[in-house]
C-alpha cells in the first residue's frame, strides 16, 4: 500500500500506510493502544486519499475545453484587431489583453489553450519571466509563443530560458501567426492522449486515472488481460501501460503481440513494475517496451515519462495518421479502424453506419477564388466533422473533397439526423465575403448495404444526395473563411 501511494505523490499517505503496516506486523493480540492507533491511522489515510482524488477530479473538470482558445498579450491594439478578425475564421476563441495584470486574471479565471505574448509587454523582463513561470505551472500545460525582434540571438535565448515554444519575428502577418499557433495547438493536443492501462492490481487502476486526467490524458483501464485485443481495437489508444506480471497473460507477452501487428507495432508502450533486476529490465526491452517505471514512483515522474514518450512519437504518428489540414484521419490508417469496426459490429451484433460527406463544388471554389480558399473550406468542414463526432467514431479524409465517417452503435436514422445537424452548423457563419459550399451527404447501414468496407463505400457514394434543408438556396450553405494570402 505504501508503495502504491508513493507512486502517486501522496507522501502523507505513504507515511500513514507504513505506520499501518508496522502495527499489523506486531504480535497478536494487539494492545488496546495499538488498536486505537491503527484505527486513527486508517481514518486519516482514508481522508488523505479521498481529498487527493477529489482535488484531482476538480482540476480535470476545470481544465476541459471544447473550443480552442488563444490569449494574446500585446499592447499594439491595431495589430490585435487584425489578428482577431482572422481568428474568427479559424474557429478560435481569442482573448486579448494589453498588460500582464489582465493576463493573470484571464489565466486564473479562464485558462487558454495557447498564449501569444510580446516579451516587452511587462515593465521589465523579470515580470514577464514571473508570468511565464506561472503559466508553466498550469495543469495541463499551456504552450507559450513569443513575438520578438528579428535577427536577435539575445531575444531568442531569452525565449528559451523563459520556456517558450516558438519565437516569431516581427513584423508578421496575422495569418502566419495563426498557422504557427495551430501547429503548436496540434502538438499540445497530442498530449491530450488516450492511455490504456492493463493491470490486475485494482489499486493501480483506481489511482492512475485521477493522477493522469488533470494533465489531459483520457484513461481507460483493463483488469483482465484476456480482453486485451478487443479493448485495444475499440479504444485505439495513443499509449499503452502494462504490468509485467498478470494472470493468464503476462505484460511482456501482450507487448510482443502488439509489436507483431502491422498496424499497432509503433504504439508507445510503458511498463510499471516492482522488479528492477537487470534481467527483468532486459526482458522488458527485448519484448519491445519503450520505457519502464519502477514501483513505487512519485506521480509526477510517471507523468513526465508519459509526456516525453508521446512528444517523441507524436510527430511521426501525426504525419502518418492525421491529415494536418482537416485533422481527420488519413485514409490508410482509417481503413484499418473501419474494418475493425465492421468486425466488431458483426461479432457483437451492433449497428454500424458509414457516412459520406462531400464538398461537391470544391473544384469550382478553387477556380472562382484560389487554392488557399479551397483549403480553408476543407479545414472548416473537416474540423467541424471531427469536433462533432465522438472518440469512438472514425472521421477520415477519404479523397480530395470527401470525408468518410464510421459511426458505431447508431442506426441509420440517428446517423443521418446527427450529420445533418453538423452540416447545418456551416450556415451560422456571417462572413464579410461568403463562400458558397455545396454539401452532398449519404448514410448507409451495415450489413444491409454491404458486408465489406468496399461495398459500403460504393453504396454510400451512390446514395449521397445534395442536402435540401440548408438556407438561401437548395443544397447550398454559406460559410465565412479566412483568405490565406
Amino acid at each position: 500500500m505504501a508503495g502504491s501511494l508513493g507512486m502517486f505523490g501522496m507522501q502523507k499517505g505513504t507515511e500513514l500506510a507504513r505506520n499501518i503496516e508496522q502495527i499489523l506486523k506486531m504480535p497478536r493480540p494487539l494492545a488496546t493502544e495499538h488498536i486505537q492507533e491503527l484505527q486513527q491511522a486508517v481514518d486519516h489515510l482514508r481522508q488523505t486519499v479521498d481529498h487527493s482524488a477529489h482535488a484531482s477530479l476538480e482540476q480535470a473538470t476545470a481544465s476541459s475545453a471544447t473550443v480552442p482558445s488563444l490569449l494574446v498579450i500585446d499592447a499594439d491594439q491595431q495589430w490585435v484587431l487584425d489578428l482577431t478578425a482572422q481568428a474568427t475564421h479559424w474557429d478560435w476563441h481569442l482573448q486579448a489583453v494589453a498588460d500582464l495584470e489582465a493576463a493573470y486574471r484571464v489565466l486564473m479565471q479562464d485558462p487558454p489553450q495557447v498564449i501569444l505574448i510580446d516579451p516587452d509587454v511587462g515593465q521589465n523582463k523579470n515580470q514577464t519571466l514571473a508570468f511565464v513561470e506561472q503559466v508553466n505551472r498550469q495543469i495541463p500545460r499551456i504552450p507559450v509563443l513569443f513575438l520578438g525582434n528579428p535577427d536577435s540571438l539575445h531575444s531568442r535565448l531569452e525565449v528559451v530560458r523563459l520556456g517558450g515554444k516558438v519565437y516569431l519575428e516581427k513584423p508578421i502577418a496575422p495569418i502566419q501567426i495563426l498557422h504557427a499557433v495551430d501547429e503548436v495547438l496540434q502538438q499540445a493536443q497530442a498530449m491530450t492522449a488516450k492511455v490504456m492501462i492493463v493491470d490486475d492490481d485494482d489499486q493501480i487502476l483506481q489511482m492512475l486515472p485521477p493522477l493522469l486526467e488533470p494533465w489531459g490524458f483520457k484513461v481507460n483501464t483493463l483488469a483482465d488481460p484476456r480482453l486485451f485485443w478487443q479493448t485495444l481495437v475499440t479504444i485505439a489508444p495513443d499509449l499503452l501501460i502494462l504490468d509485467v506480471e498478470m494472470p493468464y497473460v503476462s505484460g511482456m507477452e501482450l507487448c510482443q503481440v502488439v509489436r507483431n501487428d502491422p498496424y499497432w507495432h509503433n504504439l508507445p508502450i510503458l511498463f510499471l513494475t516492482a522488479h528492477t533486476e537487470a534481467a527483468i529490465v532486459n526482458q522488458i526491452f527485448v519484448a519491445g517496451a519503450d520505457d519502464f517505471v519502477s514501483k513505487p514512483v512519485v506521480g509526477p515522474e510517471l507523468v513526465v515519462r508519459l509526456v516525453n514518450r508521446l512528444e517523441r512519437m507524436q510527430l511521426s504518428q501525426q504525419l502518418w495518421k492525421v491529415d494536418t489540414l482537416t485533422k481527420a484521419d488519413k485514409r490508410q490508417p482509417a481503413m484499418f479502424r473501419l474494418e475493425q469496426m465492421i468486425k466488431q459490429a458483426q461479432g457483437l451484433q451492433q449497428p454500424l453506419c458509414i457516412a459520406l460527406v462531400k464538398i461537391s463544388n470544391l473544384r469550382q471554389i478553387n477556380y472562382d477564388h484560389d487554392l488557399a480558399t479551397g483549403d480553408a473550406v476543407l479545414r472548416h468542414v473537416g474540423r467541424q466533422l471531427c469536433q462533432g463526432c465522438g472518440e469512438e467514431d472514425v472521421v477520415t479524409r477519404w479523397s480530395g473533397n470527401e470525408f468518410l465517417i464510421g459511426l458505431y452503435g447508431v442506426s441509420q436514422a440517428e446517423a443521418e439526423q446527427h450529420l445533418q445537424h453538423l452540416c447545418e452548423g456551416y450556415r451560422h457563419e456571417t462572413p464579410d465575403q461568403p463562400v458558397l459550399i455545396k454539401i452532398k451527404m449519404g448514410v448507409v447501414q451495415y450489413p444491409e448495404a454491404g458486408a465489406t468496407l468496399s461495398t459500403l463505400y460504393k453504396a454510400v457514394d451512390q446514395n449521397a444526395v445534395t442536402l435540401t434543408h440548408l438556407p438561401r438556396s437548395e443544397g447550398e450553405s454559406y460559410v465565412g473563411l479566412a483568405n490565406d494570402r
